[in-house]
């Protein structure tokens, strides 16, 4: 197992090199100057002053100079600086990072709850109404744009029943609107998935042998069949998480949480390319550690699961 987690971490510095080589050609190929970030658009800036702001932030040099410079100060933990504050990247990400997760992970925690369950039934009760409401549920949930449902979700409650706050973080009350907006979608996967592949094991041989001992349907399903069917259904719970954390950057806009995903968007409006980089190196490195974390979880989930 230890080879195995060495020798995934060691595939991932790859991946991450070839994000940041992509990430920095686009940003240094979209409209716009990052210098007059810096210093205003006030049209009586003297020319002297732009110069020596570019030299300041590097911008003088050419591309493949300023890459390696780049990837220099990010092997040190150096992401740059902010170029319309000045601060640190690094203090940035920090500070909005465990907004994000927090969001992240209660939402996961929603679809989950809400997820499992609803396919547990729906597959027990197949080609029932019962089946039928869920199936157009969770299909329903699973089409919706989080960021559609996070106005619709503003409207009903915020500005016609005045029970939660539309924006800001602070309270729970503030986590309660973006959690469904960004866990809804995920609640429907999560109940497709778990039906489908419930489905499919209920109808196997030692399914069949288990209710013909007289076993009941409680234990034949979350003894038998559940316990089967838990490295598919993680699977998609790990991947989607990894799109929560993406998902994350319209809904922040929405409700104004001041997560990662608001600084990305306020990045990219700004031209304020370190910050940018620094947000998608970090999504990255997170996604592919959950990864990682996921296939460590196969072999404590299934014996019959061996690393070479």
């Amino acid at each position: 197992m230890l080879a195995y987690i060495i020798k995934r971490l060691a595939l991932a510095v790859p991946v991450f090199l070839g994000v940041s080589i992509i990430v920095f050609v686009l940003m240094v190929s979209t409209p716009g100057d990052p210098v007059l970030v810096r210093i205003g658009l006030d049209p009586n800036v003297s020319p002297e002053k732009v110069e020596s702001a570019r030299r300041e932030l590097g911008l003088d040099q050419p591309i493949h100079i300023q890459y390696i410079k780049f990837l220099e100060k990010l092997l040190q933990g150096d992401l740059g600086y902010n170029i319309r504050t000045g601060r640190p990247v690094v203090l940035d990400i920090m500070e909005t990072l465990p907004n994000t997760m927090t969001l992240a992970v209660t939402s996961l925690l929603l679809a989950i709850t809400i997820g499992i369950p609803a396919g547990i039934i729906s597959a027990k009760k197949q080609y029932s109404k019962v089946d039928d409401f869920v199936s157009v549920g969770s299909l329903l949930a699973a089409s919706m744009p989080n960021f559609w449902l996070a106005l619709v979700l503003i409207l009903v409650f915020s500005y016609w029943l005045k029970l939660l706050p539309i924006s800001g973080y602070g309270t729970p009350l503030h986590l309660i609107l973006p959690t469904i907006a960004l866990g809804g979608a995920l609640a429907g996967t999560i109940t497709r998935f778990t039906r489908s592949n419930l489905l499919e094991i209920i109808r196997q041989d030692f399914i069949r042998t288990a209710k013909a001992k007289g076993l009941k349907d409680r234990v034949v399903i979350f003894k038998h069949a559940l316990k089967n069917a838990y490295i598919p259904i993680i699977t998609v719970i790990g991947l989607q998480f990894g799109t929560l954390l993406a998902g994350a950057f319209f809904v922040e806009v929405v409700f104004a949480y001041p997560g990662i995903g608001r600084l990305a968007v306020q990045a990219i409006l700004q031209k304020n390319y370190p910050v940018i980089q620094g947000v998608i190196l970090v999504v990255s490195i997170s996604f592919v550690l959950i990864n990682l974390l996921i296939d460590i979880i196969y072999a404590y989930i299934d014996p019959r699961v061996r690393y070479e």
